[in-house]
């Protein structure tokens, strides 16, 4: 959130957008605006090396109730959405005499703001990457590759790859596999999020 999504709040690399834009188009002198932002995140690669390293070495049998735990995170946050919604206040103009741009009029220079409240929404849907995973039963199999109306019934399990949304459909359905939804909602009281007094060139 303070690298990614505070920067653009705070026009600090595209002043075509955040606070600056807003500035820009205030025709009714607005002191305080109400923003948002929508980023999809990536789940933090320094986690990854040990779990990808059980998926492709282990036997998911083998695998502990903590590390099935971190396996559910995994497989569920590998990519998730963030939203930030904050209250910018402005506290002050920095204002250019005509005398020093040498013009008729006056400029804005810069703005000071403060960030005075922000939430932050955490959601995604557990899901299966088609290049991350491990083999889960079959819930077609049969033994017999001539079943009627199964997929594949000659595998007793399914590898990651060939694992679609029809195959986890029936999984669902027949109790192998759940899906879910994670939301989460926070007030930030992070002091590297909330500001005070910050300047903004425009």
């Amino acid at each position: 959130m303070k690298n990614t999504i505070k920067p653009i709040f705070l026009s600090e690399k595209d002043k075509s957008k955040g606070i600056v834009k807003r500035i820009k188009g205030n025709e009714g002198a607005e002191k305080s605006f109400d923003m948002y932002f929508y980023k999809k995140i990536e789940f933090p690669l320094g986690t990854t090396g040990k779990v990808l390293n059980w998926i492709e070495t282990r036997d998911p049998a083998s695998f502990t109730q903590d590390e099935k735990d971190i396996l559910d995170v995994f497989m569920g946050l590998h990519t998730y959405v963030a939203r930030a919604d904050v209250k910018v206040n402005i506290n002050s103009f920095n204002i250019e005499s005509p005398y020093e741009n040498k013009k008729n009029d006056s400029k804005i220079k810069s703005i000071t703001v403060s960030i005075s409240s922000w939430k932050s929404t955490f959601f995604d849907y557990y899901d299966f990457n088609p290049k991350v995973g491990f083999s889960l039963p079959n819930p077609d199999y049969t033994g017999n590759p001539n079943s009627p109306d199964k997929i594949h019934p000659e595998m007793e399990r399914v590898n990651y790859t060939g694992i679609f949304h029809d195959y986890l459909t029936k999984m669902v359905d027949k109790g192998l596999a759940k899906s879910f939804y994670i939301y989460g909602e926070y007030d930030e009281k992070n002091t590297e999020l909330l500001e005070k007094n910050r300047e903004i060139i425009l």
